[in-house]
């Protein structure tokens, strides 16, 4: 299972642990973002997201159950020494309510005295030892375990496959049990040498000499014997280390051995294998210390031992193979032997995969099947090539996407997510490792982005050498794993690799009753794996727990761990949490099961803890065997090519004019041409969605753009609240080609989005308040603009009901909105206040807290402008620059003497753009092509301000020669509406219409009828970055919302000035 998720522990416990330990905390190490970003008030999937691995179990621990009645009275010594752990727990009576809940009792201080204080005790003579050539660190744990190089020898001389080279195998795992033990006293040791300089009782006259004589202590067995007194934690992982070590090594040779006598190797094996190599454990320890080793022989074969059933992996085997015999696919598995609770496999051989479409075409059949086994984890560690063609090499993770019991009010879009082929982790598959998104890693197999390889925190020596030595978290980069992909796919690629899951799930569908005997057969009964919580939140927590605050006193430490039940204990009951803790204290990251065909969570043991599932994982599977169909092919078709909606070449994106423009079709043909492609649209955008009941929103599952000041804005996820990426853009288009097609399903289907999302926020201030970030674009002012907007379209007075109480709330929750571009802050709001309180429909009990609002992002606004002088950087565009608070405050110039100063002020302010005024920014020289950045987006401010007596006093040239500008820059770009050639095309017409040109008026509407030709093509081949996502300003719903308002018979508020409907 990968660790490289995210992050939790770290930053809570910063302030509570020594500088020189943790390092600074990350928002000081982090840069500013280059560029502003669009903002995001997505619903948060964190809670939905785990539900794609149903919850596990955990063995009971042998403590006593701790009664706060009679513990109570500690309470005081508990928090002086305790609290500090859980800085966000705030009242003792909740503090103790934890303890008590997971009930292995109130962790008290359990220190004579600190673990430095009793170093500080020892005679003088115990520091000094001889002199040891290059010693360095690792002589504490070389010196620790030593003794355990014999017994590891003998285990190894009891064997005949082992004997031969008996001391040099008992050399690898001596040095891997080595390398343990110095991970888990690191910090002790660095502390030791801090306070030993301190005292000067280390030998020699410079830092280096003075480290050299702390490294050669490692050696001294007085020295030991101090470090292991004062800090009982880790004399006891020592201890447990070693012992681990020597039982999974025996079991290790006494099951190979009983392999080979019982010939279930045969065929994997020579008839008498002798071992020249042990590699291992990889990954995570489990289950007392337990891990997968790699086996090689002298023959040059390898296999993987794995101290688990294999019985996943056998079943998924056997699964592919009566793949490839009866359905024609071409996917291969690994040979493998289950044993029970241990079992053999072979070795994936890393050869270079298939060159072209073949490698492809088996990932999709690959993909079929892992989808049909529900599994989940199948990332670039968990997935590999073999023979050149991808293989599965991991298959604890099948029967992943259950649902636990009474969890039904679960988001539709969640569950379509969880349901989805995007939940098997082979697609591209970006994660974040921090709450800010900045830092993220490409986990799916099929992802690659070498230019960007993953970062996360890690823990690195400073001063090496000397005796000033610390550690300090830094963020680093990850080494990047062997890729199986290019950072670009080609279109006949992505195209063989939905061509092979197509084929697989309809043969499948086919033959859906051969299949299901074949599951039940294969996977009845079958343990499978499912986490709790991020196993990286895991090994954080374990990496914390080695600091010599808590190594010094066990029981501190036992209350660091109990941080893993915050907010979990109900949820995943106390026996499961205490279970969790008991794996942690043993060091192990807690490992937790499930049966195909139970209902329960299970510990590694067996142990059988909760009712935790509501239906068996096998029956879920069976059950999403009979919902397989052809329109739910297309979903997951879809779904696949959304998640490599970053990684085609912008070419396949790029739409092409021709050379001459054809002269246009009549405003009744167009009208019709536009209407179908916008069915299609919506159509196509009705069959994905994810329908709401029961109160809940209907949602979407697909590509979206966050904050563009990531190197890698895009994931693929459950849409959120963004009218510019997500759910709530989609149902305003619908809304709007609902109306315009006559069509009161989709507009119904608008409602179950917006009008639903709305009473959600407005019933919960805390999560509308949060919502507030990002602005009419990217918050839920969105979705006051939609139901405004969509109410006035559709006829539907309550959708104009909720959406000015929106706006309304937004009086308490403006001040929370901190950036003042027109794309996610006060200047896009205040356009659209403005437009609404001009609104004649306007009810007069609305009209007066409206204006006030308007009022009050007019003060915002103007007070942002006030300062572009002084700005270090400034943008002429229309998204976050003077473009668009150009075109926001000249409507209203006239009539406020406040806003005729701000737009002067914007005004004066491009005059610090030098030689080129239309440049990006005061720090960019270039040009821009879209409506966001670039010529366009002035374009349709110089028109606005124009229409409100502002054309500054160049009698339109600046018009003409922006529509020059335009018309010969501006087009094969791609289809999107905020930086793309429907946007563009908008804008002209906008700009003919102002001008009188006709001529430019029919050179757009010839254009659009190119556009109606040639997008159902490129819908059905579902290329094009626009074609790949679902979103308005950048997806296909904008696509389709740009067509409205390009037919002259479709009336819809244009989206890219805020504008409201009259």
């Amino acid at each position: 299972m990968s660790r490289w998720n995210s992050l939790h522990t770290r930053s809570t416990l910063r302030r509570t642990l020594p500088r020189e330990v943790c390092g600074p905390s990350r928002a000081r190490r982090r840069s500013a973002a280059s560029a502003p970003s669009r903002g995001s008030a997505r619903e948060s999937p964190a809670a939905d997201r785990s539900l794609r691995r149903p919850p596990c179990v955990f063995a009971p621990a042998a403590a006593a159950p701790f009664s706060l009645a009679n513990e109570r009275r500690t309470m005081p010594t508990m928090t002086a020494s305790v609290r500090e752990l859980f800085p966000e727990i705030t009242a003792d009576d909740d503090l103790a309510a934890l303890f008590d809940g997971v009930g292995l009792g109130v962790a008290q201080d359990d220190r004579a005295a600190r673990g430095l204080d009793r170093i500080a005790r020892v005679p003088a003579e115990a520091f000094v030892a001889p002199a040891v050539a290059d010693a360095d660190l690792t002589a504490f744990a070389v010196t620790a375990t030593s003794a355990s190089v014999t017994r590891l020898e003998a285990v190894f001389a009891t064997s005949a496959r082992t004997r031969e080279h008996a001391a040099a195998l008992a050399q690898a795992r001596y040095r891997h049990l080595v390398e343990r033990v110095h991970t888990a006293s690191l910090r002790t040791l660095v502390a030791v040498l801090h306070a030993l300089r301190d005292r000067g009782v280390l030998q020699g006259a410079t830092t280096e000499e003075r480290y050299a004589a702390f490294c050669a202590l490692g050696h001294h067995a007085p020295f030991q014997a101090a470090v292991r007194d004062a800090f009982p934690g880790l004399a006891a992982q020592v201890d447990d280390a070693v012992e681990t070590t020597l039982t999974a090594t025996a079991q290790l040779v006494d099951r190979l051995d009983a392999a080979v006598a019982d010939g279930v190797l045969a065929g994997l094996l020579p008839p008498a294998p002798v071992v020249v190599r042990v590699d291992g454990p990889e990954g995570d320890l489990h289950a007392g210390g337990q891990g997968v080793m790699i086996v090689t022989f002298a023959s040059g074969e390898r296999l993987v031992y794995k101290p688990r059933s294999l019985a996943a992996e056998a079943g998924l085997a056997e699964l592919i193979r009566r793949c490839g015999t009866h359905a024609g696919t071409r996917i291969d598995a690994l040979r493998t032997v289950d044993r029970g609770d241990h079992g053999w496999q072979e070795f994936a051989d890393g050869a270079e995969r298939t060159p072209g479409p073949a490698f492809f075409q088996a990932c999709g059949e690959l993909l079929a099947v892992l989808h049909l086994v529900r599994a989940s984890d199948m990332h670039f560690e968990n997935v590999l090539v073999h023979r050149g063609l991808p293989v599965a090499i991991d298959a604890e993770s099948l029967f992943s996407a259950n649902e636990r019991a009474g969890d039904g009010g679960r988001r539709p879009a969640a569950r379509a997510l969880a349901d989805s082929v995007l939940s098997t982790g082979l697609l591209p598959s970006r994660v974040d490792l921090d709450a800010s998104g900045k830092l993220s890693a490409e986990l799916g197999f099929l992802g690659a982005n070498p230019g960007f390889p993953p970062v996360t925190a890690q823990d690195v020596l400073l001063a090496p050498g000397t005796d000033q030595l610390r550690l300090r978290g830094v963020d680093q980069r990850l080494p990047e794993p062997a890729r199986a992909v290019a950072d670009v796919v080609s279109r006949a690629e992505l195209d063989a690799l939905t061509d092979g899951f197509e084929r697989t799930y309809t043969w499948v569908v086919t033959h859906r009753e051969t299949v299901r005997s074949w599951l039940v057969e294969l996977f009845h009964g079958v343990r499978v794996r499912t986490v709790l919580q991020n196993t990286w939140a895991y090994t954080r927590l374990l990496g914390l727990a080695t600091h010599p605050r808590f190594l010094e006193a066990p029981a501190l430490r036992r209350a660091l761990l109990h941080r893993t039940a915050i907010g979990r204990v109900t949820h995943f009951s106390a026996a499961a949490v205490r279970a969790e803790i008991a794996d942690l204290e043993r060091g192990d990251v807690p490992y937790f099961g499930l049966r195909t065909d139970d209902t329960g969570l299970y510990h590694w043991d067996g142990t059988r803890l909760a009712d935790v599932l509501a239906s068996a994982p096998l029956d879920r599977a069976l059950r999403g065997l009979d919902e397989m169909s052809p329109a739910v092919r297309r979903r997951h078709t879809r779904a696949i090519r959304a998640s490599f909606v970053d990684r085609l070449a912008p070419d396949d994106d790029r739409p092409t004019w021709p050379h001459r423009a054809a002269p246009p079709a009549t405003p009744r043909a167009r009208h019709r041409a536009v209407r179908d492609v916008v069915a299609r649209i919506a159509g196509d955008l009705a069959d994905t969605a994810a329908r709401g009941t029961a109160g809940t929103p209907t949602g979407w599952v697909g590509a979206t753009i966050t904050d563009t000041s990531r190197p890698d804005p895009w994931r693929v996820t459950m849409l959120g609240d963004e009218l510019y990426a997500g759910a709530t853009g989609i149902g305003y288009f619908l809304a709007a080609a609902g109306t315009s097609l006559d069509d009161e399903s989709l507009v119904d289907l608008a409602e179950s989005h917006l009008l639903v999302r709305a009473h959600e926020l407005l019933d919960d201030d805390v999560r509308r308040r949060a919502a507030v970030t990002g602005g009419v674009t990217g918050g839920y002012p969105g979705i006051a603009y939609a139901l405004v907007n969509g109410g006035r379209l559709t006829g539907r007075s309550e959708w104009t009901t909720a959406g000015l109480a929106l706006w309304r709330a937004l009086e308490t929750d403006l001040v929370d909105l901190t950036s003042d571009d027109f794309l996610a802050g006060t200047t896009g709001v205040f356009a659209a206040l403005r437009g609404l309180a001009d609104a004649p429909w306007l009810p007069a009990a609305d009209r007066g807290p409206v204006e006030r609002l308007r009022d009050r992002a007019l003060a915002a606004v103007v007070a942002a402008t006030a300062t572009l002088q002084d700005e270090p950087l400034v943008y002429s565009g229309f998204a976050h620059g003077l473009a668009g608070t150009g075109a926001a405050l000249a409507p209203y110039a006239r009539r406020d003497p406040a806003a005729a100063r701000a737009l002067a002020q914007a005004g004066a302010a491009r005059s610090r753009f030098g030689a080129d005024p239309w440049a990006i920014s005061t720090q960019n020289p270039q040009r821009a092509f879209g409506w966001c950045h670039g010529t366009p987006g002035l374009l349709l401010s110089h028109i606005v301000r124009a229409e409100h007596g502002g054309d500054d006093g160049d009698g339109g040239a600046t018009i003409d020669a922006l529509v020059q500008t335009v018309q010969a820059t501006a087009f094969e770009l791609n289809l999107s509406l905020c930086h793309g050639d429907v946007g563009n095309l908008v804008i002209l017409r906008r700009a003919a219409l102002h001008t009188g040109d006709d001529e430019l008026l029919d050179l757009v509407a010839s254009r659009t009828d190119h556009l109606t030709l040639t997008l159902p093509g490129r819908l059905d081949a579902g290329i094009g970055k626009s074609v790949q996502n679902s979103s308005l300003m950048v997806g296909q719903a904008g696509i389709g919302f740009g067509l409205l308002l390009l037919d002259a018979q479709a009336e819809v508020p244009n989206v890219l000035e805020h504008e409201i409907a009259r």
